[in-house]
């Protein structure tokens, strides 16, 4: 799924933020949507202008999720070419459900290092959509696999 918010000529964000675009309707739908995938990927741009957090989902939303025999919530990947996220961002905020950062082989090891204290960090070479969903997608085995094989 992908799911986004676009004005009517198309902007995606107003003063660089998409929060100005949404109604109540658009919330409603986008935590609804939140509750049904294994992973959301989101990129650092929208994790830094967003002042993007952890996920989180009503009792009903992780009830459904356990019937349907997942976890209790969906897991956060953010995508990121530099790794240049700030480690005190609220998106790390949820220390038993740390995001998944993926970032470029060649990204500045002290930022990786420093991402790795509140987050699951995996290198990788190709960090084009298809790439990253690649590797996701190789990662069944659970998420250490993918990091550790890439760390």
């Amino acid at each position: 799924m992908f799911n986004m918010v676009a004005s009517v000529d198309g902007a995606t964000a107003v003063e660089g933020s998409a929060t100005p675009l949404n109604d109540p309707d658009d919330k409603v739908l986008f935590r609804a949507l939140r509750s049904l995938p294994d992973l959301i990927l989101v990129g650092a741009e929208t994790v830094r202008a967003e002042d993007y957090g952890p996920v989180r989902l009503d009792d009903g939303q992780i009830a459904r999720r356990r019937q349907e025999g997942l976890g209790d919530l969906p897991r956060l990947v953010v995508a990121t070419r530099s790794a240049d996220l700030d480690p005190s961002a609220r998106v790390f905020s949820d220390a038993a459900n740390p995001p998944l950062v993926v970032t470029g082989i060649d990204s500045d090891r002290s930022r990786v290092e420093a991402l790795s204290e509140v987050a699951e960090v995996a290198l990788l070479e190709d960090l084009s959509p298809s790439g990253i969903l690649e590797r996701l997608d190789d990662a069944e085995a659970g998420w250490s696999s993918l990091v550790t094989s890439m760390m």
